[in-house]
């Protein structure tokens, strides 16, 4: 098995593909995340029109961490300017309410939203949920094969494409978080894990009671005004609604995002071969000493040697105590197919850090006391623009990085900031 993974320039935004060539020739492509916001969006533009991998034209799995903007507005383009077909999307569980998945994605970006969904009507993409953690939740692991996951269709004819999707959601197919996607052979066997956290409880009624408080047009709001309306609700109001989510889920400005582990399930006598870290420059505008680039081969050579070829890539996630012990307990897979349980973290040798390295979404102690990550033996990532009104990455938290000897990789708009390895596995 050949695997080509790029971590792509796309500025304020997510883009990361991995690309496989399996022993009997087949080809396989896997995209987590396309998009980013509007200052950075001819950089999105361009690693999609040199998207190489995917010259067959076709992206087997697409999974979606979230709807912001900047993590899924290149989709569209893909399909309708690209002619890339998507057989299969993976993202977490809508809402069956119209109004709770307005303001779950944001109202701020609906517009985009229907886009993504007119290109995945048109591409015929088949859609998979995934439901989120539950508290006390007995986890064992089920295996889906990719090639065997179904899932169902927006409709080409359907008149509303948000009734349609009420359908789908209830009809199609859902997966649990922790659940596995498999690629490969036997011997071989590369798998997806996407780990969706909600909420511990159900918060529709908490959210509905917010929404109800808000004034509008002289009486209190009603779910059914955010639905008639969403297109025509002043900027104040907008922001209203927003708030009101963001007050029930105490979140800093970023929607609930679906993590995924990338990575053998279990590597017991695999050879390791043909690796390479093509990344031209770390994040140059801070200030790493002339060790950086011997000890980035140390580090390298170090992952070949104990099998850490496994990314996480996280999305807008937060990465703190709680989400922490989660991710390590759904990591530490228990099957029924499973003779013996897999602790897949020991195989991660890469993370992207989550909401573009801002400071409000991980705590560098959780992820190793927590989750069991060695930093002095991670390469971290971020995706950033540069001059971003949101100061990411978080200077704190790209020195408190350095300090603990992780390497870190800022890949911004510029082509040159391209991170991307590959290997060959027996």
């Amino acid at each position: 098995m050949h695997i080509h993974r790029i971590i792509h320039p796309v500025g304020q935004g997510a883009f990361y593909s991995e690309h496989f060539i399996l022993k009997d020739g087949e080809e396989v492509n896997v995209v987590y995340d396309c998009g980013a916001e509007q200052p950075w969006k001819y950089a999105l533009d361009r690693e999609i029109s040199n998207f190489d991998e995917c010259k067959n034209g076709v992206i087997d799995a697409l999974f979606i961490s979230h709807f912001d903007e900047d993590h899924v507005n290149g989709i569209y383009d893909m399909v309708t300017k690209q002619s890339i077909k998507i057989n299969k999307v993976i993202l977490p569980v809508l809402e069956k309410e119209k109004w709770l998945r307005i303001t779950d994605y944001g109202i701020e970006y609906h517009h985009n939203y229907l886009l993504i969904l007119e290109a995945l009507r048109q591409s015929q993409s088949q859609l998979i949920f995934v439901d989120p953690v539950v508290e006390g939740q007995d986890r064992i692991s089920k295996r889906y094969a990719l090639e065997s996951l179904e899932g169902r269709s927006l409709r080409r004819n359907a008149d509303n494409i948000d009734t349609d999707l009420n359908d789908i959601i209830v009809n199609s197919q859902h997966i649990n978080s922790g659940d596995y996607i498999a690629i490969g052979e036997d011997s071989v066997e590369w798998i997806y894990v996407p780990i969706y956290f909600k909420s511990l409880l159900d918060k529709r009624d908490e959210v509905k009671d917010a929404i109800e408080k808000i004034p509008y047009k002289g009486r209190a709001m009603t779910v059914k005004d955010l639905e008639n309306n969403i297109g025509n609700l002043p900027a104040d109001d907008l922001k209203k609604v927003n708030d009101a989510y963001k007050s029930v889920f105490n979140q800093n400005n970023n929607k609930p995002s679906m993590l995924c582990y990338s990575g053998p399930l279990k590597l017991n006598t695999a050879v390791i071969d043909d690796y390479m870290f093509d990344s031209y420059y770390p994040l140059r505008y801070y200030c790493f000493c002339n060790w950086y680039h011997e000890y980035c081969r140390r580090i390298i050579h170090y992952h070949l040697r104990e099998k850490k070829i496994a990314t996480l890539y996280t999305g807008d996630s937060t990465l703190k105590k709680w989400n922490c012990i989660e991710v390590a307990s759904i990591l530490n897979m228990k099957g029924k197919n499973l003779k013996h349980a897999c602790d897949l973290v020991s195989y991660i040798g890469a993370m992207q850090l989550p909401h573009h390295g801002s400071k409000y979404n991980i705590t560098l102690k959780s992820v190793e006391q927590y989750l069991g990550l060695d930093l002095r033996l991670l390469i971290t990532f971020a995706s950033f623009g540069l001059g971003n009104s949101y100061n990411h990455p978080n200077t704190g938290l790209i020195k408190a990085l350095h300090n603990k000897h992780s390497l870190f990789f800022g890949v911004y708009e510029l082509p040159y900031t391209r991170l991307e390895d590959s290997l060959y596995i027996e």
